[in-house]
């Protein structure tokens, strides 16, 4: 293919001849690249489908907890309602027993 010394540089002619006959050993190269490519493409490929898989399973899991956090703060809520309710019917009783006693108010 070439002629001459190998060692020297490459000419333009040298590369047009290179890009428009691509000879065996390049077709070689090209197929030993792809084949040692292919087994990294999979592995990334795998590697991705358990980063989506792990990406699901965390969202599952905020999304379990956002749920059961919210029941909880609902039930916190009720049981602070019937305290504030409780805690006005005491005073209503206490202020209502200061009235019959003649209980001078005090700020």
């Amino acid at each position: 293919m070439f002629e001459g010394n190998p060692q020297a540089p490459a000419t333009k002619s040298d590369l047009q001849l290179v890009k428009s006959e691509p000879t065996d050993e390049i077709q070689s190269l090209e197929g030993c690249t792809q084949t040692r490519l292919e087994p990294l493409v999979s592995e990334k490929r795998d590697w991705l489908s358990d980063i989506r898989d792990s990406q699901a399973e965390l969202l599952k899991v905020i999304y379990s907890f956002t749920q059961n956090d919210s029941r909880h703060s609902v039930e916190f809520e009720g049981s602070e309602a019937a305290l504030r309710g409780r805690l006005g019917i005491i005073e209503d009783r206490l202020l209502e027993v200061e009235k019959r006693l003649n209980i001078p108010l005090v700020n």
